[in-house]
Protein backbone atom coordinates (compact mmCIF):
# COMPACT_ATOMS: atom_id res chain seq x y z
CA UNK A 1 0.00 0.00 0.00
CA UNK A 2 2.83 2.10 1.08
CA UNK A 3 4.87 2.14 -2.46
CA UNK A 4 1.47 2.27 -4.40
CA UNK A 5 0.70 5.70 -2.58
CA UNK A 6 4.34 6.82 -3.35
CA UNK A 7 3.58 5.74 -7.15
CA UNK A 8 0.63 7.31 -7.23
CA UNK A 9 1.80 10.99 -6.17
CA UNK A 10 4.77 10.51 -8.48
CA UNK A 11 2.54 9.75 -11.45
CA UNK A 12 -0.05 12.58 -11.36
CA UNK A 13 1.36 15.79 -13.18
CA UNK A 14 -16.09 24.35 -7.50
CA UNK A 15 -19.38 20.95 -7.97
CA UNK A 16 -20.84 24.21 -6.47
CA UNK A 17 -19.62 25.02 -2.98
CA UNK A 18 -23.22 25.57 -1.54
CA UNK A 19 -22.84 26.94 1.94
CA UNK A 20 -24.87 25.10 4.65
CA UNK A 21 -27.40 27.79 6.04
CA UNK A 22 -27.31 28.12 10.38
CA UNK A 23 -30.33 25.62 11.33
CA UNK A 24 -33.03 27.66 12.20
CA UNK A 25 -36.90 26.56 13.12
CA UNK A 26 -38.15 23.33 11.37
CA UNK A 27 -40.12 23.50 8.18
CA UNK A 28 -43.01 21.38 7.18
CA UNK A 29 -42.65 17.98 6.68
CA UNK A 30 -44.44 16.55 3.43
CA UNK A 31 -45.00 13.29 1.70
CA UNK A 32 -46.31 12.40 -1.53
CA UNK A 33 -47.46 9.15 -3.15
CA UNK A 34 -46.01 8.13 -6.63
CA UNK A 35 -49.02 8.25 -9.37
CA UNK A 36 -49.86 4.12 -9.81
CA UNK A 37 -47.27 3.47 -7.35
CA UNK A 38 -44.10 4.25 -9.53
CA UNK A 39 -40.43 3.39 -8.86
CA UNK A 40 -38.66 6.62 -7.82
CA UNK A 41 -35.43 7.36 -9.26
CA UNK A 42 -32.65 9.94 -7.44
CA UNK A 43 -34.35 12.73 -6.07
CA UNK A 44 -33.22 16.28 -6.85
CA UNK A 45 -34.34 19.40 -5.12
CA UNK A 46 -33.87 23.09 -4.49
CA UNK A 47 -35.55 26.07 -2.79
CA UNK A 48 -38.63 26.06 -5.03
CA UNK A 49 -39.47 22.01 -5.49
CA UNK A 50 -38.53 18.47 -6.27
CA UNK A 51 -38.03 16.65 -9.26
CA UNK A 52 -37.25 12.49 -9.96
CA UNK A 53 -37.48 9.84 -12.94
CA UNK A 54 -40.16 7.29 -12.61
CA UNK A 55 -40.21 3.93 -13.57
CA UNK A 56 -37.15 5.13 -16.24
CA UNK A 57 -39.94 6.74 -18.72
CA UNK A 58 -41.82 9.80 -16.71
CA UNK A 59 -40.18 13.23 -14.95
CA UNK A 60 -41.96 14.60 -11.92
CA UNK A 61 -41.83 18.11 -10.24
CA UNK A 62 -43.22 19.15 -7.14
CA UNK A 63 -43.53 22.29 -5.42
CA UNK A 64 -41.57 23.45 -2.20
CA UNK A 65 -45.02 21.67 -0.50
CA UNK A 66 -44.89 18.19 -1.97
CA UNK A 67 -47.58 19.52 -4.27
CA UNK A 68 -47.21 18.16 -7.81
CA UNK A 69 -46.54 20.74 -10.70
CA UNK A 70 -46.77 18.19 -13.49
CA UNK A 71 -45.75 14.97 -14.68
CA UNK A 72 -44.84 13.97 -17.96
CA UNK A 73 -43.25 11.12 -20.39
CA UNK A 74 -41.12 12.90 -22.88
CA UNK A 75 -41.12 9.86 -24.97
CA UNK A 76 -37.82 8.02 -24.19
CA UNK A 77 -36.16 5.72 -21.50
CA UNK A 78 -34.36 7.53 -18.85
CA UNK A 79 -31.74 7.24 -16.69
CA UNK A 80 -33.03 7.32 -12.89
CA UNK A 81 -30.36 9.64 -12.02
CA UNK A 82 -31.09 12.70 -10.02
CA UNK A 83 -32.46 15.73 -12.57
CA UNK A 84 -30.24 18.72 -12.67
CA UNK A 85 -32.84 21.32 -11.51
CA UNK A 86 -32.79 24.88 -12.44
CA UNK A 87 -35.24 27.76 -12.46
CA UNK A 88 -36.42 27.57 -15.86
CA UNK A 89 -35.35 24.12 -17.34
CA UNK A 90 -34.92 20.21 -15.78
CA UNK A 91 -32.29 18.92 -17.50
CA UNK A 92 -32.76 14.78 -17.07
CA UNK A 93 -30.07 11.77 -18.05
CA UNK A 94 -31.57 9.68 -20.49
CA UNK A 95 -30.75 5.73 -21.79
CA UNK A 96 -29.30 7.61 -24.82
CA UNK A 97 -27.86 11.19 -23.46
CA UNK A 98 -29.76 14.05 -22.15
CA UNK A 99 -33.65 15.86 -21.85
CA UNK A 100 -34.52 19.10 -21.35
CA UNK A 101 -37.79 20.05 -19.90
CA UNK A 102 -39.32 23.15 -19.42
CA UNK A 103 -39.47 23.58 -15.69
CA UNK A 104 -43.05 25.77 -15.97
CA UNK A 105 -44.47 23.45 -17.91
CA UNK A 106 -42.37 20.10 -18.37
CA UNK A 107 -42.44 20.51 -21.82
CA UNK A 108 -39.62 18.96 -23.73
CA UNK A 109 -37.58 21.67 -24.98
CA UNK A 110 -34.75 19.05 -27.06
CA UNK A 111 -33.33 16.15 -26.60
CA UNK A 112 -29.51 15.24 -27.93
CA UNK A 113 -28.84 11.82 -28.34
CA UNK A 114 -24.84 11.65 -27.30
CA UNK A 115 -24.95 7.39 -27.98
CA UNK A 116 -25.40 5.66 -24.87
CA UNK A 117 -26.56 6.58 -20.96
CA UNK A 118 -26.08 9.88 -19.69
CA UNK A 119 -25.23 11.00 -16.13
CA UNK A 120 -26.83 14.56 -14.47
CA UNK A 121 -25.04 17.18 -15.71
CA UNK A 122 -22.91 20.17 -14.80
CA UNK A 123 -23.72 23.30 -15.68
CA UNK A 124 -20.91 25.14 -17.60
CA UNK A 125 -21.29 28.75 -18.53
CA UNK A 126 -23.82 28.60 -21.56
CA UNK A 127 -22.98 24.57 -21.78
CA UNK A 128 -24.04 21.33 -20.00
CA UNK A 129 -21.46 18.78 -19.14
CA UNK A 130 -21.94 15.35 -18.85
CA UNK A 131 -20.79 11.67 -18.85
CA UNK A 132 -21.84 8.29 -20.53
CA UNK A 133 -21.58 4.71 -20.10
CA UNK A 134 -19.42 4.59 -23.29
CA UNK A 135 -16.36 6.18 -22.17
CA UNK A 136 -17.21 9.93 -23.20
CA UNK A 137 -17.43 13.03 -21.46
CA UNK A 138 -19.52 15.44 -23.61
CA UNK A 139 -21.12 19.52 -23.69
CA UNK A 140 -24.31 20.12 -25.06
CA UNK A 141 -25.54 23.98 -25.43
CA UNK A 142 -27.89 24.25 -22.38
CA UNK A 143 -30.50 26.03 -24.92
CA UNK A 144 -30.39 24.41 -27.44
CA UNK A 145 -28.89 20.75 -26.75
CA UNK A 146 -26.13 21.06 -29.73
CA UNK A 147 -23.52 19.07 -28.94
CA UNK A 148 -20.33 21.45 -28.64
CA UNK A 149 -17.56 18.59 -28.37
CA UNK A 150 -17.23 14.98 -26.93
CA UNK A 151 -13.99 13.29 -25.44
CA UNK A 152 -13.46 9.65 -25.45
CA UNK A 153 -11.63 8.67 -22.47
CA UNK A 154 -9.73 4.95 -21.45
CA UNK A 155 -12.78 3.79 -19.09
CA UNK A 156 -15.74 3.70 -17.97
CA UNK A 157 -17.95 7.00 -16.37
CA UNK A 158 -20.35 5.92 -14.41
CA UNK A 159 -20.60 9.07 -12.08
CA UNK A 160 -21.38 12.95 -12.97
CA UNK A 161 -18.97 15.44 -13.65
CA UNK A 162 -17.97 18.75 -11.22
CA UNK A 163 -17.12 22.17 -13.35
CA UNK A 164 -14.74 24.85 -11.31
CA UNK A 165 -12.90 27.25 -13.08
CA UNK A 166 -13.57 26.00 -16.66
CA UNK A 167 -12.73 22.92 -15.92
CA UNK A 168 -14.80 19.21 -15.74
CA UNK A 169 -13.52 16.69 -13.41
CA UNK A 170 -15.08 13.38 -13.72
CA UNK A 171 -13.09 9.45 -12.79
CA UNK A 172 -12.95 6.59 -15.35
CA UNK A 173 -11.97 3.40 -14.21
CA UNK A 174 -11.33 -0.06 -16.22
CA UNK A 175 -11.10 -2.00 -13.49
CA UNK A 176 -7.48 -2.09 -13.06
CA UNK A 177 -6.46 1.35 -13.87
CA UNK A 178 -8.49 4.75 -13.08
CA UNK A 179 -8.00 8.15 -12.91
CA UNK A 180 -9.40 11.65 -11.91
CA UNK A 181 -9.20 13.99 -15.12
CA UNK A 182 -9.84 17.61 -16.29
CA UNK A 183 -11.17 18.57 -19.47
CA UNK A 184 -11.34 22.59 -20.56
CA UNK A 185 -15.22 23.17 -20.86
CA UNK A 186 -14.60 25.28 -23.80
CA UNK A 187 -13.14 23.22 -26.27
CA UNK A 188 -13.29 19.59 -24.90
CA UNK A 189 -9.33 19.06 -24.30
CA UNK A 190 -7.52 17.13 -21.59
CA UNK A 191 -6.31 19.34 -18.94
CA UNK A 192 -4.74 16.79 -16.97
CA UNK A 193 -5.30 13.53 -15.82
CA UNK A 194 -4.03 11.68 -12.29
CA UNK A 195 -3.77 7.91 -12.06
CA UNK A 196 -5.78 6.30 -9.42
CA UNK A 197 -6.09 2.55 -8.59
CA UNK A 198 -9.00 1.32 -9.68
CA UNK A 199 -11.53 -1.27 -9.10
CA UNK A 200 -13.89 1.16 -7.46
CA UNK A 201 -13.65 5.15 -8.01
CA UNK A 202 -16.27 7.87 -6.70
CA UNK A 203 -17.53 10.54 -8.06
CA UNK A 204 -15.34 13.37 -7.36
CA UNK A 205 -16.46 16.91 -5.12
CA UNK A 206 -14.83 19.99 -5.51
CA UNK A 207 -13.52 22.94 -2.68
CA UNK A 208 -11.85 25.55 -4.12
CA UNK A 209 -8.78 24.10 -5.78
CA UNK A 210 -9.16 21.15 -4.34
CA UNK A 211 -10.74 17.42 -5.36
CA UNK A 212 -11.45 15.03 -3.46
CA UNK A 213 -12.12 11.37 -4.36
CA UNK A 214 -12.59 7.41 -2.90
CA UNK A 215 -10.29 5.45 -4.66
CA UNK A 216 -10.33 1.44 -5.40
CA UNK A 217 -7.44 1.04 -2.69
CA UNK A 218 -9.22 2.36 0.00
CA UNK A 219 -7.63 5.48 0.19
CA UNK A 220 -9.20 8.97 -0.38
CA UNK A 221 -7.31 11.43 -2.49
CA UNK A 222 -7.21 15.36 -2.77
CA UNK A 223 -6.03 16.69 -6.44
CA UNK A 224 -5.07 19.90 -7.17
CA UNK A 225 -7.86 21.22 -9.90
CA UNK A 226 -5.76 23.48 -11.76
CA UNK A 227 -2.03 21.24 -11.72
CA UNK A 228 -3.68 17.66 -11.38
CA UNK A 229 -1.22 17.38 -8.56
CA UNK A 230 -1.73 15.28 -5.36
CA UNK A 231 -2.09 16.73 -2.08
CA UNK A 232 -2.90 14.37 0.45
CA UNK A 233 -4.27 10.67 0.61
CA UNK A 234 -6.26 9.37 3.88
CA UNK A 235 -7.27 5.83 4.63
CA UNK A 236 -11.02 4.86 4.35
CA UNK A 237 -11.83 1.20 5.41
CA UNK A 238 -13.09 0.67 1.77
CA UNK A 239 -12.89 1.43 -1.87
CA UNK A 240 -14.94 3.95 -3.47
CA UNK A 241 -17.98 3.38 -5.33
CA UNK A 242 -18.73 4.98 -8.88
CA UNK A 243 -21.89 7.35 -8.05
CA UNK A 244 -21.24 8.33 -4.29
CA UNK A 245 -19.06 11.39 -4.12
CA UNK A 246 -17.89 13.41 -1.14
CA UNK A 247 -20.13 16.28 0.38
CA UNK A 248 -18.65 19.61 1.63
CA UNK A 249 -19.39 20.40 5.14
CA UNK A 250 -18.60 23.90 6.84
CA UNK A 251 -15.62 24.95 8.04
CA UNK A 252 -13.31 23.59 4.95
CA UNK A 253 -14.09 20.00 6.08
CA UNK A 254 -15.35 17.04 3.68
CA UNK A 255 -17.30 14.08 4.87
CA UNK A 256 -16.06 10.98 2.20
CA UNK A 257 -17.83 7.72 1.92
CA UNK A 258 -16.85 4.54 0.43
CA UNK A 259 -18.77 1.90 -0.78
CA UNK A 260 -19.04 -0.09 2.57
CA UNK A 261 -21.23 2.90 3.59
CA UNK A 262 -18.42 4.09 5.95
CA UNK A 263 -18.37 7.73 6.60
CA UNK A 264 -14.99 9.83 7.48
CA UNK A 265 -14.78 13.87 8.24
CA UNK A 266 -11.56 15.33 7.35
CA UNK A 267 -10.14 19.03 6.84
CA UNK A 268 -9.70 19.63 2.89
CA UNK A 269 -6.68 21.17 3.08
CA UNK A 270 -4.56 18.67 5.00
CA UNK A 271 -6.60 14.89 5.27
CA UNK A 272 -6.67 15.59 8.99
CA UNK A 273 -9.88 13.29 10.42
CA UNK A 274 -12.28 15.17 12.64
CA UNK A 275 -14.67 12.14 13.13
CA UNK A 276 -15.81 8.87 11.65
CA UNK A 277 -18.66 6.65 11.70
CA UNK A 278 -18.71 2.69 10.30
CA UNK A 279 -21.64 2.03 8.11
CA UNK A 280 -24.86 0.59 8.03
CA UNK A 281 -24.90 -0.97 4.77
CA UNK A 282 -23.49 -0.92 1.26
CA UNK A 283 -23.39 2.49 -0.57
CA UNK A 284 -23.58 2.32 -4.64
CA UNK A 285 -26.30 4.62 -5.45
CA UNK A 286 -26.24 8.14 -4.21
CA UNK A 287 -23.71 9.93 -2.35
CA UNK A 288 -23.80 11.75 1.36
CA UNK A 289 -25.64 14.95 1.61
CA UNK A 290 -25.00 17.59 4.18
CA UNK A 291 -28.01 18.25 6.77
CA UNK A 292 -25.79 20.91 8.97
CA UNK A 293 -22.84 22.32 9.97
CA UNK A 294 -21.76 19.03 11.13
CA UNK A 295 -24.35 16.25 10.19
CA UNK A 296 -24.52 13.80 6.95
CA UNK A 297 -27.30 11.85 5.33
CA UNK A 298 -26.16 8.70 3.23
CA UNK A 299 -28.60 6.06 1.98
CA UNK A 300 -27.52 2.19 1.82
CA UNK A 301 -28.47 -0.68 -0.23
CA UNK A 302 -31.15 -2.48 1.84
CA UNK A 303 -33.43 1.27 1.98
CA UNK A 304 -32.20 2.60 5.13
CA UNK A 305 -30.36 5.91 5.44
CA UNK A 306 -27.73 6.72 8.08
CA UNK A 307 -27.63 10.00 9.49
CA UNK A 308 -24.12 10.75 11.24
CA UNK A 309 -23.64 13.91 13.73
CA UNK A 310 -20.49 14.89 15.10
CA UNK A 311 -19.38 11.40 14.67
CA UNK A 312 -21.97 9.48 15.93
CA UNK A 313 -25.12 7.53 14.64
CA UNK A 314 -27.82 10.16 15.33
CA UNK A 315 -30.46 7.90 13.43
CA UNK A 316 -31.46 4.99 10.84
CA UNK A 317 -34.19 6.12 9.07
CA UNK A 318 -35.95 2.94 7.79
CA UNK A 319 -38.87 3.89 4.88
CA UNK A 320 -40.80 1.04 3.36
CA UNK A 321 -38.70 0.40 0.08
CA UNK A 322 -35.14 0.87 -1.06
CA UNK A 323 -33.82 4.44 -1.28
CA UNK A 324 -32.10 5.11 -4.61
CA UNK A 325 -31.01 8.43 -3.57
CA UNK A 326 -31.24 11.63 -0.70
CA UNK A 327 -31.30 15.42 -1.41
CA UNK A 328 -31.38 18.50 0.63
CA UNK A 329 -33.95 21.25 0.06
CA UNK A 330 -31.52 23.38 1.82
CA UNK A 331 -33.86 24.24 4.68
CA UNK A 332 -33.17 21.82 7.15
CA UNK A 333 -35.30 19.36 5.44
CA UNK A 334 -34.13 15.58 4.24
CA UNK A 335 -35.63 14.69 0.67
CA UNK A 336 -35.88 10.77 0.28
CA UNK A 337 -37.60 8.69 -2.85
CA UNK A 338 -38.48 4.84 -2.46
CA UNK A 339 -39.07 2.57 -5.03
CA UNK A 340 -39.92 -1.21 -4.38
CA UNK A 341 -42.20 0.02 -1.46
CA UNK A 342 -45.64 -0.12 -0.24
CA UNK A 343 -46.30 2.93 -1.10
CA UNK A 344 -43.66 4.29 -3.16
CA UNK A 345 -43.17 8.46 -1.84
CA UNK A 346 -41.38 11.03 -2.51
CA UNK A 347 -41.14 12.70 1.14
CA UNK A 348 -39.72 15.76 2.72
CA UNK A 349 -38.43 15.67 6.42
CA UNK A 350 -37.35 17.72 9.02
CA UNK A 351 -34.34 17.95 10.50
CA UNK A 352 -32.33 19.45 13.33
CA UNK A 353 -29.02 19.67 12.67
Amino acid sequence: MFLLVLALTAACGRPHHAAVAPARSKPAGWTWQTTADANAGMPAADGGGVASVLNHGEVVLLDARGHRKWEVTPGMNLNDTAPLLEHDAVFVASDDGLVALDRATGATKWATNLGDTGATPARAGHLLVTTTWSKRMAAVDADTGAVAWALDLPGQLYDPPSVVDGLALATWDDGAYAALVAVDVATGALRWSCALPGGGVGAPAIAGDTASVVAGDSMAYAVDVHAGRPRWHAEMPGPGSPEVAPVMLAGGRVALADRDGDLKVVDIAYGREAWAVRGVGVAFRGGPVALGPDTVALPVDDGRVLIAQGGKVADVLDPSGLVPGVATSGDGRLVMATREGEPNVISARAWSA
